[in-house]
């Protein structure tokens, strides 16, 4: 198996974001997923990846990551930031428009033409990527730690009427990232090995940043 870093610059909501990942694979290309916009859903994936590990000693940062379960089936999950302290599954929207929703139900993102399209709740979509990591982990190397779930959208929405059901699960734009990261970190309760947790991991992701 090739292993090569895949070095480039990012440029979102006027940021510039050098990102450096070493690619577990030399098969699949980066925009290689059924997006609307391919580019635009991974350049805002990638933007997340690199401000979740901001260079930071401990933090376990893995991207584009796929989950085996049963029957066949798997979950895909955009990021994921393993501390000593915390995991944080991230789902990435890089959505335009003015965007609604609630725990329950199908999002709307309404354009500024007045075009109105309704979505899968991202929230009950990374609710169940989050259990199936906490699965995979059980079932490799038998932890079963809490997940926590942050919905992220770019700089090119609104949020208007959004709520989450809990502290356990937010809905953020992308320049309340670093805020929400560091909130979580010095809340989380968890005490694990981050890098056994990652170790397990890693192998499903296309791409990763080690702490």
């Amino acid at each position: 198996m090739w292993i090569f870093a895949l070095a480039g610059g990012v440029i979102l909501g006027g940021v510039t974001l050098i990102c450096v990942w070493t690619r577990r694979t030399t098969e699949v290309p980066l925009f290689d997923r059924p997006h609307d916009n391919p580019q635009i859903g991974v350049i805002l994936e990638i933007a997340v990846a690199n401000l979740a590990s901001c260079g930071r000693r401990g933090y376990y940062v893995l991207r584009d990551v796929t989950i085996p379960r049963a029957y066949g089936k798997s979950s895909q999950i955009d990021v994921i930031l393993i501390y000593r302290h915390c995991i944080i599954a991230f789902e990435c929207k890089n959505w335009s428009g003015a965007v609604s929703g609630k725990h329950e139900g199908e999002w709307t993102q309404t354009l500024s033409n007045g075009a109105v399209y309704s979505h899968t709740n991202p929230i009950k979509q990374n609710a169940g990527h989050a259990a199936a990591v906490r699965e995979y982990l059980d079932n490799s190397i038998g932890i079963k730690p809490y997940i926590h779930s942050v919905i992220v959208f770019g700089p090119n929405c609104t949020l208007g009427a959004v709520s989450a059901p809990s502290w356990k699960q937010c809905v953020i734009r992308i320049d309340e990232l670093l805020d929400e990261i560091e909130r979580t970190v010095k809340t989380g309760k968890l005490s694990i090995n981050a890098e056994q947790n990652y170790n397990a991991l890693v192998g499903c992701a296309k791409y990763h940043i080690p702490g």
